[in-house]
C-alpha cells in the first residue's frame, strides 16, 4: 500500500468519524454510509447486514448501482427505539 493510499484511506475514516460524531446535528432527510452506521452500532459490517436480513435494523435504500445508504431519520427512530427500550 502506498503512502497516498493510507493517506486516503486515514482521511475517509477521519471524514466518517467526523459523520457519526455530528450525526444529531444532520438533517432527517440525510443519508449516511455503511461506515457510520457502524460507528453508531458499534458492530461490524457483517452484524449489520444481518440484523438488517432479520428486521431489527431499518433497510438502506439503494442511491445508485455501488452506492447504498441508511436514512437519518430512521436510524434516529431505530436508536431512539433502542434506548427507550432498554432503559
Amino acid at each position: 500500500m502506498t503512502a497516498s493510499q493510507k493517506t486516503h484511506i486515514y482521511r475517509e475514516a477521519k471524514i466518517e468519524a467526523s459523520t457519526a460524531h455530528q450525526f444529531d446535528h444532520l438533517r432527517a432527510c440525510a443519508f449516511v454510509r455503511l461506515k457510520v452506521v457502524r460507528i453508531l452500532y458499534a458492530c461490524s459490517s457483517a452484524t449489520i447486514w444481518r440484523r438488517v436480513k432479520n428486521g431489527s435494523l431499518p433497510s438502506p435504500v439503494k442511491l445508485g448501482p455501488n452506492h447504498t445508504a441508511w436514512s437519518v431519520a430512521d436510524l434516529r427512530e431505530d436508536l431512539s427505539l433502542r434506548r427507550s427500550s432498554s432503559s
